[in-house]
């Protein structure tokens, strides 16, 4: 038994249950007087106040057409409130009719859509865009949405609303041609209502047009006018052939006799747009006949489809593309010389060329589905070798020997390496054998060439071992003898010069002109020779004296030879530009001998300029670090550059610039002992650069 309480509350709620459905039976009367037509008008209580919204503003006779298509079509207010609905709109919304007349717009519509409807409803005009509906089963379905604003009776803004399932484009173009076509026969009787018709025609994403039976254009809507870049009344009246695009008046006029025998169709139409460019469409034509079945004209229903053709010519050209890319790929692989395969996972070959059907002497078709490790002999370890590039991705000069089905075999060094399927699963591996038999002949006859030439060239050795030591022999006798020379000549000189003094200081009075200028001659002469026998002892030196490596800051050396030669350019107008240097490694001594005879040089072969300049830089050349000096100076011939660096070798006389010609054969010999190189370039009156380069590493007999 139950309590009294409980008791209570069951009858109210039985009660409540009783009253609702007494309201919903209230409800269902009033919407079917409202679709009927019989409610003139619905009163709906706002923040303002009571609102009156007239429902003869929508005809009877349109309100079924409108329910006839496969559109949804709503009435709202500015606020979204549904005032009018078709079935297809509840049906789209999955939804009884009766719950959509009163209910809010935005609600059948998923996010930013449904603000998107808010902002729409406040606009005038048409407003356009795609949307996700709110559909049946809790899902969202794609839709073009048009909503258009105008004032209607009574100061009540009347928004109309269409809604077009873009699943099912295909039965909406033919409903709106059916659509159509009942319109333009109850033309006469729906003149009141043309404006909403052309609302509605205006707010289709499709084009629809009509033709009279000639065919001309006798109708347009924007859509269509926008696919092809004119304005509406550009269009109307003209002949349709003047926009179609390759086709002929004959095969047009064979499109018209099918209309009059009453037949729709559905095919492709290329139109040509205002600026030349071609519009590929789908039609959907149905012809239209008066009421004592005369033939008038055509409706058409015209949807865009250039991306659709764009889509499948690219397709078209990637395939014809991938047909001629494996076309080229097998060209490679039968071109080439060594046996190609391809392995799957199972070990078994999917492919092969001509070159490994010669190796194994069968066909292709003997060898596809076989396993790979068939055809070697030591079939295990060709079956190790195509694990293994599986596991590692390759593996490469993999020794196998090929067993030909005639006997013979060929060794052979196989390169493999995974491929991958669209996705990146590896699905197989490719390989190459490099025939190796001839190589393996070479080999053997390389080895015996080796040892008989290991054996030359320990003869050899010996014999230049021997040679170098009596040449090193002869050069220190060498050395030693230029030095003893050029040491003994020295008193002899002096002499010479002593006495050519003496005379000219004590019978200066008693010698002529001519024996003072004599005198004055031998004087320069031993003068000349001193400096000979001085430069011959530095060369010799350079070549005997031991190297002492260290650090040496290149930049700071190059300073302290210029400051040491500034007396030299007193009087003259010199540049001298010094950029920062790498520092290097090497006997400072000798490397400051170099800075001195190359500045030296640049210093007198540019006596002759007014506006001297002098560079000092270097840079870097593979490992080495390479210097120079340049000059505008009197610069020498390239065809003699070779005779730059030998000993007492000068390309200008004494008269024009003094010397004695041995300040760079000193130069490239101390160089020569760091382990560098030195070399010049020049134009006869412009200038002459001379480098040296140094490796980056300790000097040699240090």
């Amino acid at each position: 038994m139950h309590d009294a309480p409980v008791d209570a509350e069951i009858g109210v709620l039985h009660r409540t249950i009783a009253e609702l459905k007494e309201r919903l039976a209230e409800s269902d009367e009033v919407l079917r007087a409202i679709r009927d037509g019989d409610v003139d008008a619905i009163t709906v209580p706002t923040s303002a106040g009571m609102q009156v919204y007239s429902l003869k503003s929508v005809d009877r006779r349109y309100r079924d057409m409108i329910e006839a298509i496969n559109e949804g079509v709503v009435n709202v207010t500015t606020a979204g409130m549904v005032i009018y609905s078709n079935q297809r709109f509840a049906d789209m919304a999955g939804t009884d009719l009766g719950r959509v007349i009163g209910s809010r717009l935005q609600t059948y519509f998923v996010g930013q859509d449904s603000t998107k409807i808010g902002v729409a409803l406040l606009d005038f005009g048409v407003t356009r865009f795609r949307a996700q509906m709110l559909g049946t089963q809790s899902g969202t379905v794609s839709v073009n949405v048009s909503l258009h604003r105008r004032s209607g009776d009574g100061n009540q803004d009347i928004i109309y609303v269409v809604v077009s399932d873009l699943t099912e484009i295909e039965a909406a173009q033919s409903a709106g041609a059916e659509a159509h076509l009942a319109l333009q026969q109850r033309l006469a009787e729906l003149r009141k209502s043309e404006q909403r018709y052309q609302s509605l025609l205006d707010s289709m994403s499709e084009g629809v047009i009509e033709s009279d039976a000639t065919p001309s254009l006798t109708y347009v809507n924007p859509r269509f006018a926008e696919m092809l870049g004119y304005s509406v009344e550009d269009l109307v009246d003209q002949p349709a052939i003047r926009i179609l695009a390759n086709e002929s008046e004959a095969h047009l006029h064979e499109r018209v006799a099918a209309r009059q025998a009453g037949r729709a169709e559905t095919y492709e139409l290329t139109w040509r747009h205002r600026d030349g460019h071609e519009v590929p469409t789908l039609v959907s034509s149905r012809p239209r006949f008066d009421p004592d079945g005369r033939y008038l004209g055509s409706t058409v229903n015209v949807t865009d489809i250039t991306e659709k053709k764009r889509a499948e010519t690219f397709r078209a050209q990637a395939e014809a593309g991938l047909r001629a890319a494996s076309s080229y790929a097998r060209s490679l692989i039968e071109a080439s010389l060594d046996p190609l395969v391809t392995i799957n996972r199972d070990g078994k070959i999917t492919d092969v060329n001509k070159a490994t059907e010669a190796a194994t002497g069968l066909l292709r078709d003997q060898l596809v589905g076989r396993d790979f490790s068939d055809f070697f002999t030591d079939p295990d370890l060709a079956r190790a070798a195509y694990r293994k590039a599986f596991a590692e991705g390759s593996v490469t000069e993999y020794p196998l020997a090929i067993r030909n089905a005639g006997g013979s075999v060929m060794e052979v060094l196989y390169n493999a390496s995974t491929y991958c399927d669209e996705t990146g699963n590896v699905v197989g591996v490719f390989a190459a054998a490099r025939d190796i038999t001839a190589r393996k002949q070479a080999e053997t006859e390389l080895a015996n060439y080796q040892h008989h030439l290991e054996d030359l060239v320990a003869d050899r050795t010996a014999e230049l071992a021997a040679a170098n030591l009596a040449l090193n022999a002869a050069n220190k006798e060498l050395e030693a003898f230029s030095y003893s020379v050029s040491h003994d000549l020295r008193a002899p000189l002096r002499a010479v010069d002593g006495f050519s003094h003496a005379l000219q200081e004590d019978y200066a009075d008693k010698l002529d002109v001519e024996a003072q200028r004599l005198i004055q001659i031998i004087r320069d002469s031993v003068m000349k020779m001193g400096q000979l026998i001085e430069d011959i002892l530095d060369f010799s030196r350079t070549g005997r004296r031991e190297l002492s490596a260290t650090d040496i800051d290149m930049t700071g050396l190059a300073q302290s030879v210029l400051n040491d030669l500034a007396p030299a350019m007193k009087g003259r107008k010199v540049q001298v530009n010094v950029a920062p240097l790498p520092q290097t490694n090497g006997d400072r001594e000798m490397i400051q001998r170099v800075w001195m005879n190359l500045l030296d040089n640049a210093i007198k072969f540019t006596a002759r300029k007014e506006d001297a300049r002098i560079d000092i830089g270097s840079y870097q050349e593979a490992d080495d670090i390479v210097y120079f000096v340049k000059d505008n100076g009197a610069g020498f011939d390239m065809n003699y550059v070779d005779k730059l660096f030998g000993v007492f070798q000068r390309l200008h006389s004494p008269e024009e610039f003094p010397g004695t010609g041995a300040g760079l054969a000193i130069i490239k010999r101390i160089i020569g002992r760091h382990g560098g190189r030195v070399w010049a370039e020049g134009k006869e009156g412009e200038g002459a650069t001379f480098y040296f380069a140094l490796p980056p590493r300790e000097p040699d007999h240090v």
